[in-house]
């Protein structure tokens, strides 16, 4: 999958652990089943890579970057439906 579009959910260690981003975890599941071998999806607990986040612009809670070829793409801040994630995951798969 090298070179695969990539989704990183970013957020501090307190949301990660207490749910906040439970939200948007279970529907990148779904995307990462729905699109498995085409993308790549991972979290990002922002306070072990402050610098990451900091290089990202990772600034609130629920940040999700979509790269391509390694170059960030787009990002989408906060809680969306699936449709929007499905929506921004389409422009960069390629069929």
């Amino acid at each position: 999958m090298l070179g695969a579009p990539a989704i990183i959910l970013g957020a501090p260690s307190n949301t990660l652990q207490a749910g906040r981003t439970l939200s948007l975890q279970p529907v990148i599941d779904e995307l990462a089943k729905e699109y498995s071998g085409k993308i790549a999806c991972f979290k990002l607990n922002t306070d072990d890579y402050p610098n990451i986040a900091t290089e990202y612009g990772i600034r609130s809670i629920s940040t999700v970057l979509f790269f391509k070829n390694g170059e960030k793409k787009e990002s989408v801040v906060g809680a969306v439906p699936k449709s929007t994630l499905s929506a921004t995951v389409e422009k960069y798969v390629d069929v």
